[in-house]
């Protein structure tokens, strides 16, 4: 009897890939589709030797040693053990010809499957791998530009063009919890004094114009002494989201002349003197 023709089910693995809770549910899906017994996943890096690390292996333990003494002298992307019972086929792929990684699709059955379905689940597989090692790079990314963030004494947030808050770290809390000068008001941004308003409105309406010169907005309090100050960064050039990025600099902030502010702000010594005037409480 020849090979058993099976569908290949190829979404499950960008499901997987998205959803990053390892590939046990893909390998259940496909193994179904494809008939198979078992399947299994082995993704092999083959990076030079000297960095070289053990394959990430996913699925039936006792497939492991067969895979294995395949996978070492194994350069065909098609491998089978035909007259085991029962039918023992490997399969790899790589996301593109650029790769160094492989993804191995292990497949045990009652008889042979056909070639192109195994062929498919492992490019989706390969594909798959390499979307989720994407979006854990990305995560780890964004998990240090939050912590990096949280860490700055000066306030951060992301507003919406209605002026709402959508992200801001623990600086721009205290400083919006406080009621004094920037405040939150029906769940948008809103100044006390008429125009300090109108210059927040439109150094904030100017940002989502995609204006980039600098424009400094200070904001008094009322009930102490001292000020913050604002200034708005446009989304860059094709972003998902029409947001924009709100820095704000509190008067109670530590070291305003010191060089993180410098760097943090690329401010020239004119606009650190004039930020530091702006936002100091008034001498007696």
């Amino acid at each position: 009897m020849g090979p058993v023709r099976s569908e290949a089910a190829t979404g499950c693995w960008t499901e997987a890939a998205l959803a990053g809770r390892g590939w046990k549910s893909a390998l259940e899906a496909s193994g179904r589709k494809l008939g198979a017994r078992t399947l299994a996943l082995a993704l092999e890096d083959r990076a030079p030797r000297d960095r070289q690390s053990a394959p990430h292996w996913c699925g039936d333990p006792g497939l492991f040693v067969w895979w294995n003494t395949i996978s070492a002298a194994h350069d065909c992307t098609y491998g089978a053990l035909p007259a085991s019972d029962p039918a023992f086929q490997v399969f790899w792929a790589r996301a593109d010809a650029g790769a160094q990684s492989r993804a191995w699709i292990i497949c045990l059955a009652d008889q042979l499957i056909d070639e192109s379905a195994l062929r498919a689940n492992a490019q989706a597989s390969a594909e798959a791998a390499a979307i989720r090692l994407h979006l854990t790079q990305a995560e780890q990314r964004a998990t240090l530009a939050n912590e990096a963030l949280e860490a700055l004494s000066i306030g951060v947030a992301l507003i919406s063009p209605e002026g709402r808050i959508e992200n801001a770290n623990r600086a721009c809390q205290r400083i919006l919890a406080r009621g004094d000068g920037l405040t939150v008001n029906d769940g948008r941004l809103s100044c006390p004094r008429d125009r300090d308003r109108r210059s927040f409105a439109k150094a904030l309406s100017g940002a989502f114009r995609g204006e980039r010169r600098r424009s400094f907005v200070r904001i008094a309090r009322e009930r102490s002494e001292g000020a913050c100050l604002t200034w708005f960064a446009p989304s860059p050039p094709g972003a998902l989201r029409p947001n924009c990025l709100m820095v704000v600099i509190d008067s109670d902030a530590a070291g305003l002349t010191s060089a993180p502010w410098r760097s943090t702000f690329d401010l020239s010594e004119a606009e650190l003197h004039l930020a530091k005037r702006l936002i100091a409480p008034p001498s007696s």
